[in-house]
C-alpha cells in the first residue's frame, strides 16, 4: 500500500507541476496581451484624435470652399470701398468724368466689404429696396437666376433668387450688385 500511495504521490506531484507549467505559461500569454491591448488602445486613441482633427479640417475645408460673398451698393460707394473700378470709355470735351465707361471688380476684392454666406444654404439674396433697380457688376452665370429680367444683368426686385448655386457661383465667388 505504500509503494501504491507513492506511485499516486509522485503522480500527483508530476500532475500539479504539469498544471503550474500550464497557469506560469498561461500567466506570461495573458501579460504579453495585456500589454498588446494597451499599446492596440494607445495606438486607438491617437488615430481618433487625428480622425477629429481630419474631420475639423475636412469641415473647415467644406465650409471654405462653399462660402461666396456679395455686396450691394451704389456706384460711389463700391467706388468707394474699392469693391469695382471704372474701366474703358473716353474723355468728352467740356464733360467731366469720361463716358462710356463699364464697372468691373476691382483685382485685389477687400473681403471684409462683403457679406460672406454658404452657397449650399442661401439661393435668394434680399436686397435694400425693391423700387430701385440693380445690376449685377460682377461674373456670375445670369442664366442661372429665377428672374428672367435679370438676365441681361439688370433687374428690379426685392431678392435676388438664385436657381442653380453650383452654376451661378462657378464663374466668380464674389457677387456686386450695384443699386442705380
Amino acid at each position: 500500500m505504500t509503494g501504491a500511495n507513492d506511485s499516486l504521490k509522485s503522480h500527483f506531484d508530476s500532475t500539479v507541476d504539469q498544471m503550474q507549467a500550464i497557469i506560469d505559461q498561461q500567466k506570461s500569454t495573458i501579460t504579453d496581451l495585456s500589454t498588446q491591448v494597451a499599446a492596440l488602445q494607445s495606438e486607438n486613441a491617437g488615430l481618433l484624435a487625428s480622425n477629429t482633427a481630419l474631420q475639423d479640417t475636412l469641415r473647415h475645408t467644406d465650409l471654405v470652399n462653399h462660402t461666396v460673398y456679395y455686396v450691394v451698393g451704389t456706384k460711389d460707394e463700391l467706388l468707394r470701398q474699392g469693391v469695382v473700378q471704372e474701366v474703358g470709355g473716353h474723355r468728352v470735351l467740356f464733360v467731366f468724368g469720361r463716358a462710356g465707361t463699364v464697372l468691373r471688380p476691382a483685382p485685389d476684392l477687400n473681403v471684409s466689404a462683403f457679406t460672406p454666406i454658404d452657397d449650399r444654404q442661401i439661393t435668394s439674396i434680399a436686397l435694400p429696396d425693391s423700387l430701385h433697380t440693380y445690376r449685377i457688376a460682377s461674373s456670375q452665370n445670369l442664366a442661372f437666376l429665377a428672374d428672367s429680367t435679370a438676365r441681361d444683368g439688370e433687374f428690379r426686385s426685392g431678392r435676388l433668387r438664385i436657381t442653380s448655386p453650383n452654376d451661378f457661383w462657378k464663374p466668380s465667388r464674389f457677387l456686386i450688385i450695384v443699386k442705380s
